[in-house]
């Protein structure tokens, strides 16, 4: 049955916009991926927060996998700088938030494993 329609609310950390996109999918053991429904999107007129609403339904559907998952859409800004921006939040159905956190990486440089 699940929660009904819920709402995610993300902020972007200042280096980032949203892009009016996202995804709910359900991730399974056996690496197989099930759509998870449709989602209203909608960004706001800045492109820092992005709000979500849909009907997830985890665990109490036969496809479902055990991991829920919600690819959303960023890109940096022109004007980010380098370093590490921790000023971003997201609200989970109305849950207290959690801190998302993004590095900008100088211009050449490569991720280290």
């Amino acid at each position: 049955m699940g929660p009904g329609r819920v709402t995610h609310r993300f902020t972007a950390p200042g280096c980032l916009l949203f892009e009016p996109y996202a995804v709910c999918a359900y991730y399974g053991a056996d690496q197989s991926v099930t759509a998870g429904g449709e989602l209203d999107v909608r960004v706001s007129e800045d492109g820092r927060v992005l709000e979500v609403t849909g009907r997830p339904h985890p665990h109490t559907e036969e496809q479902d996998g055990p991991v829920l998952a919600y690819p959303l859409g960023v890109r940096v800004r022109h004007d980010a700088t380098p370093g590490r921006h921790t000023d971003g939040w997201a609200v989970i159905a109305g849950h207290s938030g959690s801190p998302l956190r993004a590095t900008v990486l100088e211009p050449g440089a490569t991720l280290k494993e």
